[in-house]
C-alpha cells in the first residue's frame, strides 16, 4: 500500500511551483528504493504520448515507512487539458524498486492552476 498526500491536500498547480508532499508505505518486503515521478501523459485519440518532467529517488526502505518529497513543476507547458479528442493528465506517480507496488495522484498543471477544458461548439457538456 502506497499513500500519496500532497501539502495541505493541493491538487491544483501553477507552471513553476514546487509540490511538496509525504508518502506513507507498508509493504510485506522491503523495496530497494521508492522512485516519486512527476508525468503528464496524454489520453484520447490518437497516439499516445509521455514524458517525466522530474523524480525524486528514496533509497534504502524499510517495509512501512514516511518519507517527504518535493517535485519541481515545469515553466512550460503541457498544461492539464480536456478537449473532444485529447487530454492531458498530470501525475504524480510513486513505483518501487523492484517492483512491488505502484500508486498514482492525479493533479490539475496549468497557469491559472484550473484544467484548460475546450467544448466543441454545437456539443452539450455534462
Amino acid at each position: 500500500m502506497i499513500e500519496i498526500n500532497t501539502s495541505l491536500g493541493v491538487k491544483n498547480f501553477r507552471p513553476g511551483e514546487v509540490i511538496t508532499g509525504t508518502l506513507l508505505w507498508s509493504f510485506d518486503q522491503a523495496p530497494e528504493e521508492i522512485l516519486v515521478n512527476l508525468i503528464w501523459h496524454t489520453q484520447g485519440r490518437g497516439t499516445e504520448d509521455a514524458d517525466q518532467v522530474d523524480q525524486l529517488v528514496i533509497p534504502q526502505q524499510a517495509k512501512r515507512g514516511e518519507a517527504n518529497f518535493s517535485l519541481k513543476i515545469p515553466t512550460v507547458g503541457p498544461w492539464s487539458y480536456s478537449g473532444s479528442l485529447i487530454s492531458i493528465i498530470w501525475v504524480i506517480e510513486v513505483v518501487t524498486s523492484p517492483a512491488i507496488e505502484k500508486a498514482e495522484l492525479e493533479i490539475i498543471i496549468a497557469p491559472e492552476a484550473n484544467e484548460i477544458v475546450i467544448v466543441q461548439e454545437g456539443l452539450k457538456a455534462n
